[in-house]
């Protein structure tokens, strides 16, 4: 059975720390009244509040959840796959938000459910809000994703907030886990260059294997022809005679002596018979007789 958390309740005013992270100060009766929303909970209804394991999916294809996308760099499908989803939500006025949630039965989701029973790591969520704006005026809520260190380390159960900041909504990771997206953004594009010499070879060998039976078949096709077979630089005489594949050079120099002009010999005289006693008696014989 999938392993869904105790309820999780912490606040947006208290962080559980000092000297890591950023502060967030969120207008929270909007908060609270965006989370209790009908959009919101229809979500979490359907079970449709998906996270990821870490925050880089969003970085890279934006807040919401998603199946996958184009990398910009090489130019393949990325896909997504999901790890949480949140079974329960709920807050109050004064920022306390209470969660649970379901880890999926998916190898991110597995990660983050190992890490969850170690006890490391918690979750994050993601909002989006109001750019240039104090307090921050939420307008979008996409959820949780598990996270090796949250910003709100009360948010762990055993969040990190998605900022929207800029001229529209631009959304940025906490500086507590910045320098961990950035490697594992870097992954990711190592990832996709190595997928994309994969299939780069796979394309090389199809290629070659087309062709290679491609030669098979004009082999057999040229069954009682008189043909010559061409592949690469290398040539077949008559398959019927010789089907072994040789160099094209040896062949035309092999053509060249077989096709050549050869000088005409006369047949020489026979010898003369070295004549006797008794073959001029014979002859002597025979033309007294004519």
């Amino acid at each position: 059975m999938p392993l869904v958390t105790d309820p999780i309740t912490y606040n947006v005013h208290e962080r559980g720390r000092k000297f890591r992270g950023r502060d967030r100060n969120f207008d929270t009766a909007l908060l609270a009244k965006m989370i209790n929303g009908s959009d919101v909970q229809e979500k979490v209804k359907h079970g449709d509040m998906l996270g990821y394991f870490g925050h880089w999916p969003r970085v890279k294809f934006g807040m919401a959840t998603v199946e996958g996308g184009i990398d910009k760099e090489s130019g393949k499908a990325v896909s997504l796959p999901m790890a949480v989803r949140t079974v329960e939500l709920s807050a109050t006025p004064d920022g306390t938000i209470t969660h649970r949630e379901e880890f999926l039965d998916t190898e991110a989701g597995h990660i983050a459910e190992g890490l969850y029973k170690s006890k490391a790591g918690g979750f994050s969520s993601a909002i989006d809000a109001v750019p240039n704006t104090t307090p921050y005026i939420p307008r979008a809520f996409h959820g949780f994703d598990y996270v090796y260190e949250p910003n709100y380390s009360t948010n762990r159960g055993h969040k990190l907030v998605l900022d929207s900041i800029g001229p529209e909504m631009a959304a940025l990771l906490d500086q507590v886990i910045e320098h961990a997206a950035v490697e594992q953004a870097e992954m990711v594009q190592l990832f996709d260059s190595l997928h994309a010499q994969h299939e780069r070879a796979l394309d090389t060998l199809e290629r070659i294997s087309n062709e290679r039976d491609l030669l098979v078949e004009r082999l057999a096709s040229a069954s009682g022809k008189s043909r010559t077979a061409v592949l690469d630089g290398l040539i077949t005489e008559d398959v019927r005679v010789a089907p072994t594949l040789v160099l094209a050079a040896d062949l035309d120099q092999w053509t060249k002596f077989r096709d050549m002009d050869l000088v005409r010999l006369d047949r020489l005289p026979d010898p003369p018979v070295p004549r006797t006693a008794e073959s001029e008696f014979a002859e002597r014989k025979y033309n007294f007789r004519r």
